[in-house]
């Protein structure tokens, strides 16, 4: 189980059995969310705006220097790769506060689309028995979340070689949503680790908001398993 985040301390479970505490975590869903995506769209319109007018003022610089500028030169060319490099982490931020909505065409066809796309940096594979599979929306949207948060986490972490996606029916309406990687976690922290980006907190309010539970399990084989049930849709 990932350690508690403080990113979000006030993301404790309602309280009150039932519909009230799953209407709570649904409520906490949609406050952190707004403020992420405000949050996000301030970076995006200031600091990010900001850094690619620097690495434009830098590479003009540059070109203008004469080519027997030496030290300047070189001290230029320095400060623009960095320039490069922290607007490219300030750009994942910014992607990891606003992530990428599901698609209309539902649950399934976007975890299919969000293999794809992984697998331009690790091989990504999704797994569905049943593709016809109905899913309420509300339940669609918060496991696409889960999945996506899940599935960065590994990228991130820079260490996996593969990672499968799999959703599967359970009993009486259930769904299980699993994001499993084959990283090798014996040298540094594993996927749950607080130091990362994820909120794992939220993710477990996400979860909950859906009548479910998370889980995150380190495999005998190597790697770790990210778990997602939900024993009944809404």
């Amino acid at each position: 189980m990932p350690p508690p985040s403080t990113e979000n301390p006030d993301l404790a479970p309602a309280g009150d059995a039932g519909g009230s505490s799953r209407d709570g975590d649904r409520l906490a869903v949609q406050m952190v969310e707004r403020d992420r995506l405000r949050l996000a769209g301030a970076l995006h319109n200031s600091a990010c705006q900001s850094l690619s007018g620097l690495q434009l003022l830098a590479a003009t610089l540059l070109k203008r220097l004469p080519e027997a500028s030496g030290a300047l030169g070189e001290s230029i060319d320095e400060l623009a790769t960095l320039l490069r490099e922290v607007s490219a982490e300030l750009r994942g931020v910014v992607q990891w506060l606003r992530p990428p909505p599901m698609r209309e065409d539902g649950l399934i066809v976007s975890l299919i689309e969000l293999a794809a796309e992984i697998s331009r940096a690790v091989p990504c594979e999704f797994r569905c028995e049943d593709r016809r599979m109905e899913v309420d929306p509300y339940v669609a949207e918060q496991l696409y979340q889960i999945a996506h948060a899940s599935v960065m986490a590994v990228v991130q972490r820079r260490k996996a070689t593969r990672i499968e996606i799999e959703l599967a029916a359970g009993l009486q309406n259930g769904l299980s949503l699993s994001v499993r990687d084959d990283a090798d976690g014996s040298d540094g922290p594993g996927l749950g680790d607080e130091s990362g980006p994820c909120n794992w907190d939220l993710l477990r309010v996400r979860a909950r908001a859906i009548g479910g539970t998370l889980t995150v399990d380190a495999l005998e084989s190597g790697g770790t398993d990210v778990i997602c049930h939900v024993k009944k849709q809404a």
